[in-house]
């Protein structure tokens, strides 16, 4: 009877181990969020409140342990599906015609007056997420909406769509006007 009480028990926590193991959430990158350096054979692989991390060294892994915050900070900054920029920038970048812009406001908005060259795709409308399949996610895509929070609901929905190289404009087409871009109205709409 104590035989099988204590298989049973011992059975329950390699159970209970396999459960927390499933729960436990994967290492986003490939390589270290701290230093920025390639994860190679001296990486360091630990758990951190139900988050595998890894850094490339026991030095950074010593960083981590004296301030967990601002390295959990670095993490979420380096996991972060987009980068957000401001006009100026907005528009260094628009420069390189490797670079698309996609405005993701209404098609009414759109038509009011927009960034010379966007694709319009609205990010609310239903066939979003079809229109994204016909663009080339290789590709660096300028996201901007009116002012900002749309933008990033499309950004959101971008990155798990394979899309790897996401901008988005702070402020939006209002800022960027604000900042004095001229945009260009749309002339054959009604």
């Amino acid at each position: 009877m104590k035989l099988t009480f204590l298989l049973s028990a011992l059975i329950s926590l390699v159970a209970m181990g396999a459960c927390a193991a499933d729960a436990i959430k994967s290492y986003p990158l490939d390589k270290c969020f701290l230093s920025e350096h390639s994860l190679d054979d001296k990486a360091v692989t630990f758990i951190h409140q139900g988050q595998q991390l890894k850094v490339c060294c026991a030095d950074c892994k010593a960083e981590f342990d004296k301030n967990p915050t601002a390295a959990l900070a670095k993490l979420a900054a380096a996991t972060k599906p987009f980068r957000n920029v401001k006009a100026a920038e907005f528009e260094k970048l628009r420069a390189d015609s490797k670079n698309l812009v996609l405005d993701v406001r209404t098609k009414k908005e759109f038509d009011a007056g927009h960034v010379p060259g966007a694709i319009h795709i609205d990010v609310n409308g239903p066939d979003f997420m079809e229109k994204l399949g016909k663009l080339d996610k290789s590709r660096t895509y300028l996201v901007h909406c009116a002012a900002g929070g749309r933008s990033v609901t499309a950004c959101n929905k971008l990155a798990p769509a394979g899309f790897k190289s996401l901008i988005n404009l702070e402020g939006g087409y209002r800022g960027w006007e604000k900042a004095g871009y001229k945009g260009e109205a749309d002339s054959g709409s009604k």
